[in-house]
């Protein structure tokens, strides 16, 4: 009877264990959101642990048939949080969550869409930041923030079909490419900033013969030692606008293997290199192994900067010097405010690039003379020219420049005396014109009142003397009549 009860015991103990151990197990399960369903996924994303040292949490801020919402802060996570989003169903991540997952911080699977907006943040500091393993699975980011410096990539693509596209937001790792996409990738940039700071990967690779890049807006940046955009596997990358830069020397845009292909038709993609195309470390664009030799097409906007070696160069602006782009396009050393840079011009196409590492100095105002040539204008280069007649790279110096600003100002300055002098001149002899005319005014009316006077003078004197003739004759008369009266008197008297 007591050997029975043990038994019992015994047997209960060990159900007892075996279901501890299950727990356990699924305790130390990734968490995953397999449901379809918003509601669904809301609940796995409000129950979920993001580790035992990890601070904080995230919770959904409410959510309806069709799109769940994300919101919280958590920093050191360490589990993985696995979402299977149904193809109706929208997550929009604005929670802050940062940590360290070995694998992946957060797997992407089901064909639903999940996308970061403004305010999220996804970081993390090993693996990779978001993995799509599933098939039909889209992310968008739109804002907010994921990046990866732990060596690992911010977004990759592992699955079928998979859609990244960037439009708003930064995208960011430090070793490891930014964005990787495998088998049938689609990749698309319109807004953004997607960049890496480290060397040895491209800052968005995409492999594949189904598989393909288009960027058409924002920024793709490669600060390292490396390619911002690299093609393989017979993927295609099309450029139609935006920014593709990179800042050590070397090529900017890779493609190898037979089917890769780069094609572009506009934007402005700049490098540190020698040339448009050809060798890795002196030409912005590289193929090999098979690849497609690149398309480019008006109004696209290729530019070569042949830096120097060492020390930061001085240019002057709207001049050449260092600078080559491709067939049917100009570019120029430019001042925009306070910032250096290139100024850029494809019909269409135009516009200002702050490049970091150089001093442009605005030209000195001069007049040309008529039927002078303009200096650095050479038939030595079809796209652009030197700055000299004799082709040589053309680096001013801050004191030479200097000295010749100093001269330019005096030389304005003696100029402007000058004109005043020649200005103060003229008023004088205005003035002297002036007097004189008003004087032999004053002389012409004198001369003119003098002989009106005369005439004057003359009439009255020839009035007097007529009335004196007259008088005269009337005096004669009444002497003549009186010789007549004295014979009467003489009778009289005798």
């Amino acid at each position: 009877m007591m050997g029975k009860m043990l038994n019992k015991t015994r047997g209960a103990v060990g159900v007892l264990l075996v279901a501890v151990m299950a727990l356990g197990a699924v305790a130390a399960m990734p968490s995953t959101a397999s449901a379809a369903t918003a509601t669904q996924l809301g609940m796995q994303i409000n129950n979920f642990n993001p580790g035992d040292a990890a601070s904080g949490s995230i919770s959904t801020s409410g959510h309806d048939k069709s799109t769940v919402t994300v919101v919280g802060t958590v920093t050191g996570a360490t589990n993985k949080l696995k979402l299977n989003i149904d193809s109706n169903v929208t997550v929009i991540w604005k929670a802050n969550y940062s940590g360290s997952v070995s694998g992946e911080m957060i797997e992407l699977t089901g064909s639903g869409t999940f996308e970061i907006a403004a305010g999220g943040v996804i970081k993390s500091a090993s693996g990779s930041t978001i993995n799509l393993t599933g098939a039909n699975t889209n992310i968008k980011v739109t804002g907010g923030t994921v990046s990866n410096t732990g060596g690992g990539n911010a977004i990759r693509a592992e699955g079928t079909n998979i859609s990244i596209s960037v439009s708003g937001g930064t995208v960011s790792s430090t070793s490891g490419s930014t964005i990787v996409g495998y088998n049938t990738t689609k990749i698309s940039v319109s807004g953004g900033t997607v960049s890496i700071s480290g060397n040895g990967s491209s800052t968005i690779f995409v492999s594949g013969g189904s598989s393909s890049l288009s960027v058409s807006g924002g920024v793709v940046h490669c600060a390292g030692k490396d390619a911002a955009i690299g093609a393989s596997g017979g993927a295609k990358v099309v450029i139609s606008g935006g920014r593709v830069s990179g800042a050590t020397r070397g090529y900017v845009l890779y493609a190898q293997l037979a089917g890769s292909a780069i094609t572009v038709n506009g934007g402005l993609v700049f490098g540190i290199a020698e040339k448009i195309s050809g060798s890795p470390d002196n030409a912005v664009v590289h193929v090999v192994s098979g690849a497609s030799t690149p398309v480019v097409s008006s109004p696209a906007m290729i530019v070569a900067w042949d830096k120097p070696s060492s020390g930061t160069p001085t240019y002057t602006a709207d001049t050449t010097t260092n600078l080559v782009a491709n067939p049917g396009a100009t570019v120029k050393w430019a001042k925009n405010g306070s910032e250096s840079g290139i100024r850029y011009s494809n019909g269409s196409n135009s516009g200002f690039y702050a490049v970091s590492g150089v001093t442009v100095k605005e030209a000195a105002s001069t007049s040309p003379t008529p039927g002078a040539t303009t200096p650095g204008a050479t038939d030595d280069d079809p796209v652009v020219t030197h700055d000299d007649d004799d082709g040589e790279d053309d680096v001013v110096e801050d004191g030479d420049e200097e000295e010749d600003e100093a001269a330019m100002t005096d030389g304005i300055k003696e100029e402007n005396e000058d004109e005043e002098k020649d200005e103060f001149n003229w008023w004088w002899i205005a003035a002297i014109a002036l007097g004189v005319v008003v004087i032999g005014g004053g002389i012409a009316f004198f001369m003119m009142m003098s002989k009106k006077n005369k005439q004057l003078a003359k009439k009255e004197h020839a009035e007097t003397s007529d009335k004196k003739h007259a008088g005269e004759s009337e005096h004669v008369s009444s002497e003549d009549k009186n010789p007549k009266d004295t014979p009467k008197e003489e009778e009289q008297k005798s």
